[in-house]
């Protein structure tokens, strides 16, 4: 007599109820700020000849300018 029918019959696989963890998002916004900041720096000491005022201005005007772009990348990557 053939032991096929004793056999346990093959059990489907069944999805997982938790939805896989994905990878942490990076946003744009601190990193342009940082970087474009920087760039802002470098070019208010190499306009004014590395006087302090102008340098932070530049900083401060780098890191609005980088908040601004970071912040329109991370809404056009969030709209895919």
């Amino acid at each position: 007599m053939p032991h096929s029918r004793h056999r346990h019959k093959h059990q489907s696989h069944q999805p997982h109820h938790r939805p896989i963890a994905t990878k942490t998002k990076r946003r744009a916004t601190p990193i342009t700020a940082f970087l474009i900041a920087v760039f802002g720096l470098v070019m208010g000491a190499l306009a004014s000849q590395s006087s302090f005022l102008w340098m932070a201005v530049g900083a401060i005007a780098g890191a609005i300018a980088g908040y601004l772009v970071g912040r329109n990348i991370d809404k056009g990557a969030s709209k895919n």
